[in-house]
Formats: C-alpha cells, sequence, structure tokens
C-alpha cells in the first residue's frame, strides 16, 4: 500500500490559518470555531490537526521511555527529574499550539474542536470521525501522564480562560464515547470523502478508522482492567466481533521522510542522534534484556541499536575513565546480583537508571537509534560515528498502535480475565507482528551483504518465551507477556509506561542509580504553564498522585 510520507502533511498545514495560537499560554484563547474563509476547509483543518497530533507524540513518548528504563533519564531521583517546565511544550501541543520552524502549530484539541464543529455544519463526517479519534486518543494520554486534566471547560475555548480539571475517570470514559461516535459518523451519508490529502495514515480508508477505533476501545479497557469502569461484556464483544488491528497492515504510525529542510521531515530521533552529538543515552537496562534476556539475542537487536564503537576504552587509563567513568566504579550495594550495570559487553554503551554523572566527550562512541524504527543505520557490527546521511537517512516511523500490541493485549486479557483465546498464542502472534515489522523494515538502508536474523532465528527466540511461558506460573505468565510487549514498543513510552504501572512489569527492572530515589512517578507533575496561567488550578500534592486506574498494589522503583 502506498504511503504517503510526512512532508506531504507539511506541506498541507503551512497553508492553515488557524487564529487560536498566536500565544503559547495555556488557555485558547481564541476561538478557532469562528471560522475565517481559510478556517472553513475542514481538508485542511483536519490535516492541521494530524500535524499537532504529531508534535504531541514526539514529545509525549519521552518521559515514559525514561522512567521505564528504555532510554536514559538523568534524576538522580524521582522526586527532582523532572520541573514542571519540562511539560511546558507537550502542554502547548495538545492544548493551545506553540510556534515551531515559524510556523504556527495549533494545538490537538484546538484543531480537533475546530474540525468537528465546522465539519458537522457541512456534513463532513469522514473528517469529524477522525479528528474524534485523535481527540480521542490524546485525552487518554493526557489523563495517563498528569490525572484530572482540563477538557469540558477547555474546549469553551476564549468563552472561559481559566478551565478546571476534570475528574480523570470522566475524561477517559468522553473518550470512550468519542470513539463509538466516530463509529457512527462513519457511517453517516458524508457530502465529502477522506482522500489522501486529508489522511496521511490511511490514505482515506474509512474502514481502517473504524478498525482502529474499536482498538482504542480496547486499549482503553485494558487501561482500566483493575478499576470500576473496566467493562467485561464490552471487550468480549470487541473480541468476537474481531474488527481490530492484528495486522501490521492496519498499523496506526506516523511515517517520516528524508527531506532536510523547508520543512525538515526526518525522524525526531535521526535528527537527535545523526545531526550531532550521537544525541541521547541508551538504558542499560532496556539493551541488556534484549542481549542477555534469553539463551538467544533478539532478533530485533541490530535493528533498535547502532553500535558507534564495538568495545569500550581501556578502564586503566585517565582516557577511558573520563569518557566512561562507570568503568573504574564498583556495582552499587542495592543492585540485585542480576542487575546490569555500566556495560552489557560488545560495545553496547548506554547509561544506568538515573546516573547523573556528567556528560563525558563521548558523542561519537555512544551506542544510538537504530534503523527501526528511527530511520538510522543498521549494526552490522563494524562501528564508525554515525552522520546526516546514513541508513535510511531519518525514513523512519513512530509506531502508536501496532498489531502487536494489539496481540498483547489480548493475551493479558485473556490470561487475567478469561475473555476468550488462547494467551499463549496471542502472545506468539504479539512477537511474530513485532518481529516480522521490525525485520522487513527499509531492508534497503541494509549493506549488501549484512548478516540479518534468520526465521530460524525468530522462531528460536518465539519457542524460548512460550517454553517459558508454558512453565511458568500466573503471576510470571502475565510478566512474560508484559515484557515482550515492553520490548516491542521502542519508541512508544506511554503504553509502557501505562504497563509498568497497571502490573508492576517487567518485574526485574533495575533500580535508579541512587539507593534512595524516593517514590516513583505515579503521574508526571502539571505543566508550569498550567499552574501559573490558570487561576483554578493548583500544583500537584507529588509525584505519588496516581491515575485512576493505576490499583497496583506494588511498590515500584
Amino acid at each position: 500500500m502506498k504511503k504517503i510520507k510526512f512532508r506531504l502533511l507539511f506541506l498541507l498545514s503551512i497553508f492553515l490559518v488557524v487564529s487560536s495560537c498566536e500565544t503559547t499560554d495555556l488557555d485558547l484563547r481564541v476561538d478557532p470555531n469562528g471560522a475565517t474563509p481559510s478556517d472553513a476547509n475542514v481538508q485542511l483543518l483536519l490535516n492541521g490537526a494530524i500535524n499537532s497530533f504529531r508534535h504531541f507524540n514526539e514529545r509525549l513518548t519521552n518521559f515514559g521511555m525514561e522512567v521505564t528504563r528504555m532510554k536514559h533519564g538523568s534524576g538522580p531521583v524521582y522526586g527532582n527529574a523532572y520541573t514542571p517546565e519540562d511539560f511546558n511544550t507537550l502542554w502547548q501541543t495538545a492544548y493551545a499550539g506553540l510556534l515551531e520552524n515559524g510556523v504556527t502549530v495549533t494545538g490537538v484539541l484546538a484543531n480537533t474542536q475546530s474540525v468537528i464543529k465546522n465539519g458537522n455544519s457541512g456534513s463532513l463526517f469522514e473528517h469529524v470521525a477522525v479528528a474524534k479519534i485523535i481527540q480521542s486518543y490524546t485525552l487518554t494520554s493526557l489523563v495517563d501522564m498528569f490525572g484530572d486534566v482540563p477538557y469540558t471547560e477547555a474546549i469553551q475555548f476564549s468563552n472561559n480562560l481559566n478551565p478546571n480539571v476534570d475528574d480523570d475517570q470522566s475524561i477517559y470514559q468522553a473518550a470512550l464515547t468519542l470513539l463509538d461516535e466516530a463509529i457512527t459518523d462513519f457511517g453517516k451519508s458524508s457530502l465529502g470523502s477522506l482522500t489522501s490529502d486529508d489522511d496521511i495514515f490511511y490514505q482515506g480508508d474509512t474502514s481502517k478508522w473504524i478498525k482502529l477505533a474499536k482498538t482504542l476501545k480496547l486499549r482503553i479497557y485494558n487501561n482500566v482492567r483493575l478499576s470500576p469502569m473496566y467493562d467485561g461484556t464490552a471487550v468480549q464483544s470487541l473480541i468476537t466481533e474481531n474488527d481490530l488491528i492484528t495486522s501490521s497492515a492496519d498499523d496506526f504510525q506516523i511515517e517520516y521522510g528524508t527531506k532536510d529542510n523547508d520543512p525538515d521531515v526526518r525522524h525526531f530521533k535521526f535528527r537527535n542522534a545523526y545531526l550531532g552529538d550521537g544525541g541521547e543515552y541508551m538504558a542499560t537496562y532496556f539493551m541488556n534484556i534484549m542481549y542477555h534476556g534469553k539463551s538467544v539475542v533478539d532478533p530485533r537487536m541490530n535493528y533498535y541499536f547502532y553500535r558507534q564503537s564495538t568495545s569500550y576504552p581501556d578502564p586503566s587509563t585517565a582516557e577511558g575513565l573520563f569518557t566512561m567513568p562507570c568503568l573504574g566504579e564498583t556495582k552499587p550495594n542495592h543492585y540485585a546480583f542480576n542487575d546490569p550495570f555500566c556495560n552489557i559487553g560488545d560495545g553496547y554503551w548506554g547509561r544506568d537508571h538515573f546516573d547523573n554523572a556528567g556528560g563525558p566527550p563521548d558523542g561519537n562512541r555512544i551506542t544510538v537509534w537504530g534503523l527501526y524504527p528511527a530511520g538510522g543505520k543498521y549494526d552490522t557490527g563494524a562501528g564508525g560515528s554515525v552522520g546526516a546521511t546514513d541508513g535510511a537517512k531519518g525514513e523512519g516511523i513512530m509506531p502508536i498502535w501496532t498489531a502487536a500490541n494489539t496481540n498483547f493485549v489480548l493475551a493479558e486479557l485473556a490470561l487475567t480475565e478469561g475473555t476468550s483465546g488462547d494467551p499463549s498464542t496471542y502472545l506468539r502472534d504479539g512477537m511474530n507482528a513485532s518481529l516480522e515489522k521490525v525485520t522487513t523494515f527499509r531492508t534497503d538502508a541494509i549493506p549488501d551483504g549484512a548478516s540479518v536474523p534468520s526465521q530460524s532465528d525468530k522462531d528460536a527466540y518465539m519457542d524460548e518465551v512460550i517454553n517459558n511461558y508454558n512453565a511458568a506460573s500466573p503471576d510470571e505468565k502475565l510478566n512474560i507477556i508484559i515484557t515482550e510487549a515492553y520490548i516491542s514498543n521502542w519508541c512508544n513510552g506511554i503504553e509502557v509506561y501505562n504497563n509498568y504501572r497497571r502490573t508492576g512489569m517487567p518485574n526485574n527492572m533495575q533500580p535508579t542509580k541512587s539507593a534512595t530515589p524516593g517514590a516513583f512517578i505515579s503521574s508526571f507533575p502539571y505543566p508550569a504553564n498550567l499552574v501559573n496561567l490558570n487561576s483554578n488550578v493548583s500544583a500537584k500534592a507529588g509525584n505519588t498522585v496516581k491515575v485512576f486506574w493505576d490499583l497496583n498494589p506494588n511498590v515500584l522503583n
């Protein structure tokens, strides 16, 4: 199926003139529903909504990846790891919008609400339905990050410049309603159909959008599985209907291109790692669980990571200790015997959880993002610094929801709630979907003659997991499911953050480098913009405030 790269989205969005986000304040100060003639083009409004949704997800993913040891967070303790100012841009992208590269990017809620109102009045119900799905996902993600957030009063725009927060469970319920409404809207007679110009995700295929809406309903129900909001009957109906994302051809993902200016549409992680000093550290724990977690190396290893150096410096030299200081340290006493520390071998160069040591001159040596999903280099083991023309040149993807995710959710529900289907079959299907997606990604960017995983390599990996699953206790079975979901969600921090809080799994997370890190971040602090600019909102009591669905009794680190 032909994919429309994100350059199309940018080219269309520069024509979008919506006056609601000249400010970077919290509030939506000008009602975008009071449309000017240019605003009345619902197709371009939807294009702008998708553009702002991209910005939102790029900012959303990092925080969850850091606290769940996918990539390094600086810490050193949970209480001071993040400040309210760290979340201002994410918040603005969701609500009010921001200025980026000289172009105003209207907030997701502003844009989607404009599409909903103007699209309904113009009977463009397919566009309205897409806007409702995007708004629904954005709302649940805001709740997952912060708990209670403004919604019903916030979408009144200039009618209320100090919107109160809504109860987080009521927002989740509203998100479910939006998905049901979207499914209904797709069944209405629309005066204008979605086209590939409007819809970079599914190129106007409404059946795929309906499938996504139903799958996101399943996602919501799984998130709330431990709460009274869980509806087993509704979940079983979704499973029985069998109209969910279970094929990678239906994956919900953002696609990037290789264009490097006016605007730069390369993957945001590629730009971070390949255009400067290596970007950010990979987490030692995440690399270790893929490299040493089974008797076989994870077949996705060389796709996820690229080693600029395949060895470590000599720790007996000043240069070695200067570039990789942890080589001269002993393993912290509070680490368990099997916890990785400092390095995992073969040049995989990252950082331990919440190690806040200063940044040595190691940018051209650290392990960076690889071919999947950032569009970087496939790791052949040759090493070498990275640059802007390497690998797939930034032509990557950001996976928001995949067939692998669906199968892992179905496995979790079948195991814990007794829904139909065999958990081990869903588990294997989830692993297979992820392995196939990764190992068939941008194969034209893999050097000729490079060693790539064979089918037998992938089968050996899956066979080992299934054998372990069949021999495990119920709790360990769930841990295996969540661990495989964790590995497959590379570059999707919100899903692993949700899974970790709901289940406490993977259950062998590397501790913080500090022996006294304080309480885990059950939800992040409110953005400074919200607290400082909205007289009806106060700072949260602390990072122990839980989202309504987080009823996991385990103490997380």
